[in-house]
This record gives structure tokens, C-alpha cells and sequence, in this order.
């Protein structure tokens, strides 16, 4: 809902859920334009940015819009969403570690794992990794307008 909520603000969608990267030799990643297919939960009454396909197990699987073009990865956003929570955006001191375990946890091959350790640490070098922190019912209009002001602060 929040990756909806930016692109009725005139974002454009990269990719949801999985994302590929290509690198580069100097500077952050490329992210790879992927299918132009999201879900949304079935429950969210804002309007649709695309054409409904299906609906499945509390998702509606539509068709959207993706950008034609690889673009530069400048920041990555870790959504945690609770009840109670506090609603802040800030950067996160932790991610790398993150990043690397959730990286190393895949599939392991001595060749892959040295890859994604290269991966991370371009990530943490290249990109600025936020946390934004939410109670379950704020509005993904709030959270959009948090990220928006959080990354043109860059």
C-alpha cells in the first residue's frame, strides 16, 4: 500500500516484492526494472494504480506501470510496521548486518556467498539504508510523505 500510495503521488515503480541488481564498477547498483505485476491487500480501499488480475488469499494481483530503465539504488527502506510504534524514518545503524544475513542466508556456494559479501558492502557504502518505523494503522499516506522528505534530504 505504501509503494501504491507513492506512485498515485507520480513515482514510478521499479519492481515489488524481488529486485535484481546489476553492479556497476564505481557506484551504487543498477536496480532492474521487474514485472510489471504488484499486490495489494485486499482489504485497502484506496484507488487501484492498476488493473486487477486476480484476487488471492486477502491479495489482489494487478498490472502496473514499471520504469523502462535500470536505475541507480540510492537508498533502501526497511518497513517495520507494529502496533504502538512510533511513526519516525532515520537511518539505520544496524542494516549492513542485516543486509549480510539476510543475503547469506540464501543458497550457499563459496562463489555466491563471496559475491553477496561484495553486494553488501557496495549496499552499505553506496546506498543510504533508513528504517521506517510505523504503528500497523498509519496511513500510507503518512508514510509516503515521511520517505518523500526523508530522500530529498539527500
Amino acid at each position: 500500500t505504501l509503494i501504491a500510495e507513492l506512485m498515485r503521488r507520480g513515482h514510478q515503480l521499479v519492481s515489488d516484492d524481488i529486485t535484481f541488481l546489476e553492479p556497476t564498477a564505481e557506484g551504487p547498483p543498477f536496480a532492474l526494472p521487474g514485472a510489471p505485476i504488484m499486490t495489494l491487500a485486499e482489504a485497502e480501499q484506496a484507488p487501484c494504480p492498476g488493473e486487477v488480475l486476480m484476487n488471492l488469499a486477502g491479495e489482489r494481483w494487478i498490472t502496473v506501470p514499471v520504469t523502462d530503465a535500470a536505475t541507480p539504488l540510492l537508498a533502501i527502506i526497511q518497513l517495520d510496521r507494529r502496533p504502538g510504534a512510533d511513526t519516525t524514518i532515520q537511518p539505520s545503524g544496524d542494516a549492513p548486518l542485516a543486509l549480510l544475513a539476510a543475503m547469506l542466508a540464501l543458497p550457499k556456494t563459496r562463489e555466491r556467498a563471496l559475491s553477496r559479501l561484495d553486494l553488501a558492502s557496495t549496499l552499505a557504502t553506496h546506498c543510504r539504508i533508513l528504517t521506517l518505523t510505523a504503528d500497523s494503522l498509519t496511513a500510507p499516506a503518512q508514510l509516503a510523505e515521511l520517505v518523500e522528505e526523508a530522500l530529498a534530504a539527500a
